[in-house]
């Protein structure tokens, strides 16, 4: 197994960290993976949708994450990712996201995401997904 990071940071006051590695697991299966989160500070007279902050203190914020499984011939089987963010003005979101590779070549992959905005009130969620054969179809 093996792992690796950083962390980092600016003058205007925004800071990061990212970790990612590779897993070992049984039967040859191999795990890459990898995690970052932050936060950046919204400036005095930033824009976002026709909308101008005039706030000191407001911040962003993200978390992502993903994972990609291989088996033991090197084949990629399956992705996994989910970010999750506040863009400082009232706007959250969660995605998800999966892409699933079968032996035979066919492979499926949905995704889902769920946001709000406080400026409107609005919520949705969004999903959608698809399927392809192998390579005979």
């Amino acid at each position: 197994d093996r792992v690796a990071g950083a962390l980092g940071s600016n003058a205007e006051g925004d800071k990061w960290c990212a970790k990612w590695g590779v897993n070992k697991l049984g039967l040859g299966v191999t795990e890459e993976w990898g995690f970052k989160n932050g936060e950046k500070k919204l400036r005095v007279g930033q824009e976002m949708d026709g909308e101008t902050n005039m706030e000191e203190g407001k911040i962003e914020t993200w978390t992502e994450q993903w994972c990609k499984t291989f088996e033991d011939d090197g084949r990629l089987a399956h992705t996994h990712a989910e970010k999750v963010g506040d863009n400082g003005f009232g706007d959250r979101w969660n995605e998800k996201w999966d892409e699933l590779y079968n032996t035979d070549g066919s492979n499926e992959k949905w995704a889902s995401k769920r946001g709000a905005k406080d400026r409107t009130s609005d919520v949705w969620h969004e999903q959608w997904g698809e399927r392809r054969g192998g390579p005979e179809e």
